[in-house]
């Protein structure tokens, strides 16, 4: 096998060499799609995205290139003015009563779309400018139109190929080698609009039945003497821990503090603190008996469901046949479609599918949630709004509902923001760990009258953890080994299989160290589990733990240097004071933790291991690290004094009170 695979590469090398000027070129992404080529074909040029993929052609004798043969990962960054023109794009999409509904859906044409579309062509009309070959062929499987198209896929879209090669004048031809593609994506779009919808309605109807429904009179604060009122909007049971301070904090103005809270004259009667709990999903029956109890210490809670009506269903049901009679007219319109441009290459076609798809399930799914956002507010009239996030679709639409409404709104970070417009506030007042992410907010369009550093609020916490050496009991880790922990993150698959390949590899080479992965909440430990089989057969098993579900804090401080790409445990790890390396070899980056000091970063990933060994053992190193992180906390966190969630909760009742002018 090694010998054959040694007389491939040699042939492959011989035949690149001969390689005819303006070859034809194969784009590929599965290995499946070169067994239909003949052996006199392997004179044509291939290109894949996966490096791996394109060692394995090279020994079969083909001559295959990959993106690092013609950009560098600089090139490849998305940019702002890249973030601005797919807002414009969405900016053009559907409307419902003064909503723009394009604008609702960022985060999900973002991050799951946008991106890797706009990454995977720039390698392609870098690769077809640089060969300017006489034909263009796409050999690939096609992706289903329910699959996201993560940062570092290796599908190669035969729509954005087609549409580079169609303007450069160039013959282009499209081989789908997966059959079942095809047929998945003609039954997806033929029942799965009706099948979804039916789905949410019932599981819509099963929480109403468990929490029931709210009147128009049923006010929560009808039968109490609150005379103010703060509605926190949830739809995640993920990092809770950040707005639990503020919220307790709240609290104790509800407990009777005169001319705290309450109006003038009517000391005593307080705040109300109401959660409004939304199951995003469609298969999501809400929170667990233990999650809301949790939360009902915190506040009144109220299902989001519960506020649903018929009419919200009827409205919803004839705006569904709108759009669809909107889409169809789209279809047609080549005006409108010419809008959709990248590069001044029309690219409509690449996600046509994508748009299908918000046009017959999710915009019809928003006009839902704004009616039913709208009637929330009519029935509680709160005073302020609290989000946790108001980048994903639930509470970016409830947030511009109560923009709308004119009821201030507030977001109380969850964690780091990078200086890009990847992601843009959509609440009037946010409440950031340090200045140096209020200066990256106001680089997204906010002003300084609308942010407040306060401190990260889940970190007051972190004052009162244990030594090191009761955690590692306490988390039944060894004493005496140094310990890395790798923090990971929902990457793709590919991008995901990279990071822990290197990571063990590195691991091997040292000895005496343990490594402990904790899975991102995203991910399901299996994943691990099986990539541990596949990559480790030759390390030993006490040298790599697997805690899922472990407290981060106690184990970020129980360690010796914590391994991430831009996760914020690495903002934690900082205030703890343990060491950070970010892993910046793949499509995924960390864009600002090294450039500014708060970690060490590893562009290439044969230098790992040296790294890694410097930040457990060579004490120099280890001085410059703890330097560079005092000087990152000065600019990233505002203070590590205990009242990040007193001046958060401070920010608060500031804002109700100029509600109240």
């Amino acid at each position: 096998m090694k010998k054959e695979k040694r007389e491939g590469e040699k042939n492959g090398k011989e035949r690149e060499k001969n390689l005819p000027r303006n070859s034809d070129i194969v784009f590929f992404d599965d290995l499946k799609a070169l067994k239909t080529f003949k052996d006199a074909e392997k004179k044509t040029l291939f290109f894949t995205l996966d490096k791996n993929l394109c060692e394995k052609a090279r020994a079969k004798g083909f001559i295959c290139r990959a993106p690092d043969d013609y950009l560098g990962s600089k090139d490849l960054e998305t940019t702002n003015s890249d973030f601005d023109l797919m807002r414009k794009w969405l900016s053009k999409l559907a409307a419902y009563d003064g909503f723009n509904l394009g604008s609702l859906v960022p985060d999900l044409f973002i991050n799951l779309e946008a991106m890797q579309k706009f990454r995977v062509f720039k390698i392609l009309r870098e690769v077809i400018d640089q060969e300017k070959p006489k034909s263009v062929k796409v050999a690939a499987k096609g992706k289903q139109i329910y699959r996201w198209s993560e940062v570092g896929d290796r599908e190669i879209p035969a729509s954005l190929a087609e549409a580079i090669a169609k303007d450069r004048g160039i013959v282009f031809k499209s081989e789908n080698i997966c059959l079942t593609t095809r047929i998945k994506n003609r039954l997806f779009r033929s029942t799965a609009p009706f099948l979804l919808r039916s789905i949410e309605k019932i599981v819509e109807s099963g929480i109403r039945i468990k929490h029931g429904k709210i009147s128009k009179n049923a006010s929560a604060n009808a039968n109490t003497e609150a005379n103010a009122k703060i509605l926190i909007f949830l739809h995640s049971n993920k990092n809770w821990q950040v707005i639990e301070p503020v919220l307790k904090r709240l609290g104790k103005e509800g407990e009777g503090k005169e001319g705290e809270g309450g109006k003038e004259g009517e000391g005593g009667k307080g705040i109300e603190l109401l959660i409004i709990y939304q199951s995003h999903g469609f298969f999501n029956f809400g929170l667990s008996r233990r999650d809301y109890e949790h939360l009902q210490d915190l506040g009144a809670v109220r299902s989001f469901e519960s506020y649903q009506t018929k009419t919200i269903y009827k409205i919803a049901t004839e705006e569904r046949k709108r759009l669809k009679k909107l889409w169809d007219e789209i279809l047609n319109d080549d005006e409108f479609q010419k809008n959709f441009r990248l590069g001044n290459v029309a690219v409509w076609k690449a996600f046509e599918d994508c748009f299908w798809l918000y046009y017959a399930v999710q915009f019809p799914r928003l006009v839902k949630y704004i009616e039913t956002g709208k009637r929330i507010l009519e029935i509680e009239e709160p005073e302020v709004v609290l989000f946790l996030g108001d980048g994903p679709l639930p509470s970016r639409t409830f947030s511009t509902v109560a923009e709308k409404f004119q009821v201030p709104t507030v977001l109380i970070s969850h964690g780091i923001y990078f200086p890009t417009k990847r992601y843009i506030p959509n609440s009037k007042y946010v409440a950031v760990w340090g200045p140096k992410l209020g200066e990256y907010m106001i680089l997204t369009g906010l002003s300084k009258e609308q942010i407040t550093a306060t401190g990260a609020p889940n970190y007051d916490a972190l004052t009162e953890l244990e030594s090191k050496e009761d955690l590692r009991r306490e988390l039944g880790l060894p004493e005496n080994k140094p310990l890395v922990t790798f923090a990971t993150q929902g990457f793709s698959d590919q991008i995901r299989r990279k990071l822990i390949f290197e990571v063990l590899k590195s691991m091997k080479k040292l000895d005496e160290v343990l490594l402990v992965i904790k899975p991102h909440p995203r991910e399901k430990p299996k994943l691990y589990r099986n990539l541990l089989k596949e990559f480790n057969a030759d390390i030993s098993s006490d040298k790599i733990v697997l805690m899922p579900g472990v407290n981060t804090s106690k184990l970020v401080k129980a360690s010796d240097l914590l391994l991430t790409v831009h996760s914020t445990v690495a903002l934690e790890s900082n205030v703890i004071g343990t060491p950070v390396v970010t892993l910046n070899f793949t499509a995924e980056k960390d864009l600002f933790y090294s450039q500014e000091g708060g970690a060490v970063g590893v562009e290439n990933p044969e230098t790992l291991t040296d790294t890694i060994y410097k930040a457990l053992f060579d004490e120099e190193f280890r001085e410059e690290m703890k330097i560079n992180r005092d000087e990152f906390l000065r600019k990233f966190i505002a203070c590590k004094d205990g009242g990040a969630a007193e001046r958060a909760a401070d920010l608060v009742l500031e804002v109700m009170k100029k509600s109240k002018k």
